[in-house]
């Protein structure tokens, strides 16, 4: 996910009745942080261990639902006889709610990296010129595709944003910018399950 954003909701661990209030905050940089209103681990713990859960549950207000996997404590207070809890999040899946990281298996993963189009050298964007004019020529790139395994294909899909800015009376752009980045996609045969992507 490449934009910031902050959910309010109900959090627990699978098969356990108790539910917390908590925000789950998101930053592409930092990463994810759970805050809690309560604790899942036993107040007599406080202080004594570092509390580790593989899968934390949630249901935003929006009603949007939530799987966290890996998360791990890294803040625990008790102001005004309430207690709250921070952790951290290493993975967050949307949309869908699992009890277990078992369950959790790929068919095919899509990501984009900053500076790969550089790395791949390729360009489907032309710009002509002459005396008085501008021409953008978009040639739309086949996908690079190479089978790495039997059981692994690695895709770099070509994408294109295209933005222009201030139409003049011409109907005309003053300004317009063309990016190219690539998606890469990995497709698993058999399915891969979480702990081996």
């Amino acid at each position: 996910m490449l934009k910031s954003y902050i959910s309010e909701g109900h959090w627990k661990l699978p098969h356990d009745e108790r539910t917390f209030s908590g925000t789950l905050e998101y930053d592409p940089i930092v990463g994810g942080y759970l805050k809690l209103i309560g604790m899942i681990k036993e107040l007599t713990d406080v202080g004594k261990t570092i509390d580790k859960r593989d899968i934390i549950l949630g249901i935003t207000r929006d009603g949007k639902r939530l799987t966290l996997c890996n998360c791990v404590e890294t803040e625990t207070s008790i102001a005004n006889e309430v207690p709250s809890s921070t952790y951290l999040v290493e993975m967050i899946i949307d949309g869908i709610q699992l009890n277990t990281k078992e369950e959790l298996k790929f068919k095919s993963i899509k990501a984009r990296f900053s500076f790969i189009d550089q790395w791949i050298n390729t360009s489907g964007i032309e710009l002509r010129t002459n005396a008085s004019d501008y021409e953008i020529l978009i040639k739309t790139l086949e996908p690079i595709k190479s089978n790495v395994s039997s059981e692994l294909i690695v895709e770099f899909i070509p994408a294109y944003n295209i933005h222009s800015e201030k139409i003049t009376e011409k109907n005309k752009p003053l300004h317009v910018s063309v990016t190219q980045n690539f998606d890469v996609k990995l497709t698993f045969n058999p399915t891969e399950p979480f702990e081996s992507t």
